[in-house]
Order: structure tokens, then C-alpha cells, then sequence
């Protein structure tokens, strides 16, 4: 009684934990960009080309770990809906 309960509560979250995960990839990949163009622009301005290096620089990590767990909660969404969906049609609320 107890999961379907729970089961049902969970289903009816699915969109917002999609919707959130989209939200976080967008502002996640804007925000690197954004972030990789102010340091090129500081690496070309020191020494006078870009490398490679720019993607490991400190400053990019909260914007990886933000696409991670955008990621994450996107996955999510998707894994729940496969496992959870098809016990709900056998459910009688």
C-alpha cells in the first residue's frame, strides 16, 4: 500500500525533475561558455595563444558538475518512468 502510494507521489514529479534538468544543462552550458570565452580571453591577452588547459581551469568545474547533475536528474526522470510506469497501470487507485 505504502509504494503504491508512494509510487503515485513520485510519478507525478517526473515532469518538474525533467523540467529542472533541462533548466540546469541549459544554464550549465551557457554559463561554461561563457566562463572558457573570459578565459581564452585572459590566456590570449598573457600569452598570446589558447591551449587545451582552458578546460581543466578551476573556475569550469561548477559549471561540469552543474551539466552532471542536469544529467543526473534527467536520467532519472527517464529510468523512473520506465521502471515505475508500468506498475501504475496495474495499480487500481
Amino acid at each position: 500500500m505504502i509504494t503504491q502510494a508512494l509510487a503515485g507521489l513520485i510519478h507525478g514529479v517526473e515532469p518538474i525533475i525533467s523540467a529542472a534538468g533541462i533548466a540546469l544543462l541549459m544554464i550549465g552550458l551557457v554559463g561554461n561558455a561563457y566562463e572558457l570565452r573570459k578565459i581564452s580571453k585572459t590566456m590570449v591577452q598573457s600569452t598570446g595563444t589558447t591551449c587545451f588547459t582552458a578546460f581543466l581551469n578551476k573556475r569550469n568545474w561548477k559549471w561540469y558538475l552543474m551539466i552532471l547533475i542536469s544529467l543526473a536528474l534527467f536520467g532519472l526522470s527517464f529510468a523512473h518512468a520506465e521502471t515505475v510506469s508500468p506498475m501504475l497501470h496495474t495499480v487500481k487507485f
